[in-house]
């Protein structure tokens, strides 16, 4: 897919659909109040779930390591599960684990929905 800002993240979501998974939302556009404020790496807005994969080039500054906690607080305060994928998480058991994270959070998405 085009919009993929890195190799990376095409992994990521050739993971996703390589496990079964239905495909996100590559490059999904948060607005408030009209205005982008935030773009997810992939999504499923519809169950308000992202992926988010987070590079070593460019997540690794404390300054950059704090905008993502933030961000990431801001999503989930708006009902956003976020599942963060790093280098080492490809195969074996950890790519595993957050392959199941996504699917339970695709699962169970309705239920934990704040109103």
């Amino acid at each position: 897919d085009p919009r993929a800002e890195s190799r990376r993240e095409t992994w990521t979501r050739l993971a996703i659909v390589d496990a079964g998974i239905p495909a996100p939302v590559p490059q999904f556009e948060i607005e408030l109040d009209g205005a982008v404020i935030f773009r997810l790496d992939h999504a499923y807005p519809d169950h308000r779930v992202a992926v988010e994969y987070d590079g070593e080039d460019f997540h690794h500054t404390d300054e950059q390591l704090e905008h993502d906690a933030r961000r990431r607080a801001w999503l989930r305060d708006q009902g956003w599960r976020v599942i963060v994928v790093r280098n080492g998480d490809f195969t074996g058991q950890r790519l595993d684990v957050w392959l199941a994270e996504l699917r339970y959070a695709l699962r169970t998405a309705y239920s934990n929905l704040r109103w």
